[in-house]
């Protein structure tokens, strides 16, 4: 009879028998009668706290002990996860309750008052942003080298022709955004000096494809902090930054012989972005796994 008359939901874990819940949400109204007007002068204050009511029952002898148990664990951490076999899980927090009890089958009735927890989870815009995102960006890049090592190693002749000559042209487009900067001419010559040696181990891939790999980075790295040290244009026409991360991403080749061209693309577009401290930059790992999607030739949004 009873277990058809409520449902099971869970609070922090601990299982509830839900008979029923009932919801209350609006506007936060202040209204002002003024003198002589016939309407009164209503200012909307936004939204009013959601509230949710659970009227919650416990049956049998030990009832009145489970229901205070219940209370003083609310009371000791009032905010928690509500599993509701309705509405799904809620982040609510413990406001008030009132209790009943029957000597009928030892029925323990408690209607339980939570206010929605409003909070969303947040991203801090700070300067630490940056250096975790390109701490990440590092993480992503060296674990991508050992992969590229692999793949190498298992290549045939064409493959490493092939790879060959996307990295050629990869070298190519960090020499063409390196030549578009306005930066020092001591700064230009040490990262023209940068793409050269990259430039000059490509031939070296299939035989030393980890000391390359560590090269490209190097060459990447160079050109990126280039990139962001320039200063800011308030036209995209003309934004050193953009056009070197859209150069980087027009790049991708799904069908290169390793995914770590792709990868290093990825990377070096978002090293490129001089606006980290200011903008929410899509988590690295994220990418590198999107990029993974590459050989499966599912296509990357820039």
């Amino acid at each position: 009879m009873w277990e058809k008359q409520y449902e099971q939901g869970r609070w922090n874990g601990l299982a509830l028998n839900i008979l029923s819940t009932s919801l209350d949400g609006g506007k936060r109204l202040q209204v002002s009668d003024i003198p002589y007007a016939d309407l009164p002068d209503i200012k909307v204050m936004g939204s009013k706290a959601n509230k949710i009511e659970v009227e919650v029952i416990l049956i049998g002898g030990s009832s009145l002990v489970e229901a205070n148990a219940l209370l003083d664990n609310l009371n000791a951490s009032p905010k928690g996860e509500l599993e509701h076999p309705w509405l799904g899980e809620l982040s609510l927090v413990f406001e008030a309750y009132s209790q009943k009890i029957s000597t009928k089958r030892g029925l323990v009735t408690l209607s339980l008052k939570f206010v929605r927890d409003a909070k969303k989870t947040t991203l801090s815009i700070t300067e630490s942003t940056s250096t975790n995102s390109l701490e990440q960006a590092n993480v992503v890049e060296s674990v991508s080298s050992v992969e590229f090592v692999s793949d190498v190693e298992n290549m045939s002749i064409a493959e490493t022709n092939t790879l060959q000559s996307d990295f050629t042209h990869l070298i190519g487009e960090l020499t063409g955004i390196a030549s578009r900067l306005s930066i020092p001419s001591q700064t230009l010559t040490a990262v023209n000096q940068e793409i050269n040696r990259a430039l000059m181990a490509i031939s070296s891939i299939a035989n030393a494809p980890s000391q390359f790999a560590e090269q490209l980075s190097i060459t990447v790295d160079s050109v990126a902090q280039a990139v962001r040290s320039g200063s800011n244009s308030m036209n995209p026409a003309v934004d050193n930054s953009r056009a070197a991360q859209s150069s980087m991403l027009a790049l991708i080749n799904i069908n290169s012989p390793s995914n770590h061209y792709n990868i290093q693309l990825i990377i070096a577009a978002l090293k490129m972005n001089k606006e980290q401290s200011h903008t929410v930059i899509l988590p690295v790992l994220t990418l590198f796994q999107r990029s993974h999607l590459l050989n499966k030739k599912d296509i990357l949004p820039p």
